[in-house]
């Protein structure tokens, strides 16, 4: 087995979508064996990356009910809505 270290992307749907189905070669469930998530109570792989997204998108308001300073370095990349 070897790593793959990916290029910074535009949104965790697409990466989901890259690492999840090949294009042309193998059916999907010929790509991966298995998959397992951390910290969200859905097995779907694909349902994992859309409420990811949607945690991403809201991370302004999140961190604001929740008290966090809304600080860190912002992507100058504009949102993939996928």
């Amino acid at each position: 087995m070897f790593a793959r270290v990916h290029d910074k992307g535009r949104s965790f749907l697409g990466a989901a979508k890259y690492l999840l189905h090949d294009k042309d070669r193998a059916g999907t469930s010929e790509r991966v064996g298995w998959t397992h998530s951390h910290n969200i109570p859905i097995d779907d792989p694909m349902l994992s990356a859309r409420i990811m997204a949607a945690t991403a998108l809201d991370q302004s308001r999140l961190k604001k009910e929740a008290g966090i300073p809304a600080t860190g370095r912002k992507s100058t990349q504009s949102p993939d809505p996928r």
